[in-house]
């Protein structure tokens, strides 16, 4: 399994987020994608069919973007990280069809949590 890790931002949550997956699901898993052409240009490419891609915009507008981009990712797995908790931008996460919700608040516990069962689950290790 594969993770792509696509945050728009380079900040302590999103470094903390990267450490997580990576003590989580081992750092040689994940590739990080800092703008939406090289996302796009990695989503073009091949993948596996239990790769995994984890989103973190940095605030709504970020969202809308990926959003508008959600065909390229209808083969991909997701697990979002939101930027915030209002409606909006919930409703507006939960066009990308995610496996899992969490937010920028969260210990990302969660997250590595569902990453390394999703993993588990592609390698037949769980029934």
């Amino acid at each position: 399994m594969k993770i792509i890790h696509y945050a728009d931002r380079k900040d302590t949550e999103d470094e903390r987020l990267a450490r997580i997956i990576g003590l989580f699901t081992g750092r040689g898993a994940i590739q990080t994608c800092r703008n939406l052409g090289s996302l796009r240009t990695k989503l073009r490419r091949p993948c596996a069919h239990d790769d995994v891609l984890v989103i973190y915009p940095s605030n709504r507008e970020g969202l809308a973007e990926i959003v508008a981009q959600r065909e390229l990712l209808s083969h991909m797995k997701i697990v979002l990280v939101l930027p915030d908790r209002d409606e909006a931008t919930v409703a507006l996460g939960h066009l990308l069809r995610p496996r899992m919700i969490s937010y920028n608040d969260s210990d990302f516990l969660d997250v590595a949590a569902v990453l390394v069962r999703m993993r588990e689950n592609s390698d037949g290790r769980s029934p």
